[in-house]
């Protein structure tokens, strides 16, 4: 079973259930539920932090599974600032005060306030910008040096930085071949992180994708930067509220990710738990998953099993149920670098909240 926001392309999907009232969907919906004997609540992160909040709470109710992670980035992230934390600053704080951008697993790009704030605390100074693992893309505005890193190399360029902080010596040659940029380009790069009055190094997907191992390289590789300068770390401007996502789970049942209520209680096993894992080895027989537009096909989850149930190889029985996109739809998100904003309330398709609402009451009011 899918929840899935109406996109941009319009209004609800063309089909029966297209003029079925809001309760009559719903009821369908907790029927499919309640006779699951494992449903999973997944694409939480393309919901708002009070539509995330009820969406554990059928989980629970259900002694089904709750995830939020779309992929192996999203994981990455939340398993890697679980291990080794962060370095966090406010897109606010870096526009004020940055005067070395580094780009590592996306393309250059506007970040919010860069176009207000001057640079250098104001003093007229000016950003440098480099580029990591991202040919340089012509649509975006150009950076200052590009180092063309080898795909998934990340974790071995970062221990070359690291390395060059501490003073060891490294093979040249070597570098090259596994990096696929010289080394005396990531010297150069060293030099810049040890001596930026404000560094930031923008974090994207081509980085996250690598694993778990690449994230936390990078974030202690900033980290023992901190002794020589201050550099922090930035994830790029999201249209997802992963950081919401994560905050909810963690207050709500201790756990930031992958939780399993089937026991009663929660569970919590990242390797085992995660939507696309359970998705994969078709372990669920109902999912109720908060989609980025229902006319793409676009799931929020990386499975090679949307359609399977527990090892039966049939089709899983699915309701629509259109909703307003995130940012249409009223309450509170996290923006990438951590702050809560409040969201506008559009008029035309009902909140995620809401429809989620309505499935928790009828949920609710058959138990009784």
């Amino acid at each position: 079973m899918a929840i899935e926001p109406i996109g941009a392309s319009g209004g609800p999907p063309d089909s029966a259930d297209g003029d079925a009232t809001l309760a009559g969907v719903a009821g369908q919906a907790a029927a499919v539920l309640r006779g699951a004997r494992r449903p999973l609540v997944c694409g939480l992160g393309l919901a708002s932090t009070e539509a995330i909040r009820i969406g554990l709470e059928i989980a629970d109710r259900l002694g089904g599974v709750a995830d939020w992670t779309a992929g192996p980035a999203s994981y990455a992230s939340a398993v890697a600032f679980q291990t080794v934390g962060g370095v966090a600053i406010s897109y606010g704080e870096a526009a004020a005060r940055c005067d070395l951008l580094v780009f590592w697993g996306c393309d250059p790009q506007p970040l919010p306030g860069f176009d207000r704030i001057r640079p250098a605390d104001g003093d007229g100074g000016e950003r440098y910008t480099v580029s990591v693992g991202v040919p340089q893309n012509e649509a975006g505005p150009p950076a200052d040096e590009v180092l063309p890193l080898t795909p998934g190399a990340s974790y071995e360029a970062i221990a070359t930085l690291r390395a060059l902080s501490s003073g060891l010596p490294l093979d040249p040659d070597a570098i090259h071949r596994v990096t696929g940029v010289p080394l005396d380009a990531w010297r150069g790069l060293q030099r810049r992180l040890a001596s930026a009055r404000y560094g930031v190094i923008v974090r994207g997907s081509g980085l996250s994708e690598e694993g778990p191992a690449a994230v936390a390289a990078l974030t202690t590789y900033a980290q023992r930067l901190q002794a020589q300068a201050r550099v922090a770390i930035l994830s790029p401007p999201s249209e997802h509220n992963h950081g919401g996502a994560e905050n909810v789970m963690a207050w709500q049942t201790g756990y930031p990710l992958a939780v399993d209520f089937g026991q009663g209680f929660p569970r919590y096993s990242p390797g085992e738990y995660t939507a696309a894992e359970l998705l994969d080895r078709g372990e669920c027989d109902a999912v109720l998953e908060v989609r980025r537009d229902v006319g793409s096909g676009q799931t929020s989850v990386e499975a090679r099993r949307l359609d399977g149930t527990a090892g039966t190889g049939d089709a899983a029985e699915r309701v629509a149920l259109p909703v307003a996109p995130l940012r249409e739809g009223g309450g509170t998100y996290y923006r990438a670098d951590g702050a809560a904003l409040p969201l506008p309330r559009e008029p035309g398709l009902p909140a995620a909240a809401e429809v989620l609402g309505r499935i928790r009451d009828t949920l609710a009011a058959g138990a009784a």
